[in-house]
């Protein structure tokens, strides 16, 4: 077997293969197989909408909802000056999209499975680190770590 890696792709046995096409074979499996949705997290604002969209198993999904529900974010001053966004994720801040249809399209327009304008699971985990690193004898510091840890193996 030859196989030749190109810039957009690779070449085996003399046949093509773009990024482009594997990236959409890959995502086909992954939307069967791992029963894909989209987790969508959003808060409306003056200034603009704070949005994340991300395609992951269902499981996974409800998992991290489930982490982030009720917990504080804050993202500080995101549209200029004196313009604070932050608050409580409630049920209001989620959906989760299960039609496989718009999955799928999602993932055409999105092949890395992530959307957003503002993250709110980088931005809820960069919090707690930031916080632990101001007090590091904080004494929920190892359940706060666990959370991050949980949230990024659920990610993966």
């Amino acid at each position: 077997m030859s196989i030749r890696y190109k810039k957009d792709g690779i070449e085996i046995n003399g046949e093509f293969l773009s990024l482009v096409t594997i990236t959409e074979k890959c995502n086909e499996i992954k939307l069967k197989e791992d029963k894909l949705v989209i987790l969508q997290m959003c808060w409306e604002g003056r200034g603009a909408d704070v949005t994340e969209r991300r395609a992951l198993p269902l499981e996974n999904a409800l998992k991290i909802k489930e982490i982030l529900l009720g917990r504080e974010v804050y993202f500080g001053e995101i549209w200029g000056k004196h313009s604070e966004v932050y608050g409580i994720m409630t049920e209001d801040t989620f959906e989760i999209e299960k039609d496989k249809k718009k999955v799928k399209e999602f993932l055409i327009n999105n092949p890395n499975g992530v959307d957003c304008n503002h993250s709110f699971i980088a931005k809820f985990t960069d919090n707690i680190e930031e916080r632990l690193d101001e007090d590091p004898d904080s004494l929920r510091e190892d359940e706060d770590q666990d959370l991050c840890d949980k949230i990024y193996s659920l990610l993966r």
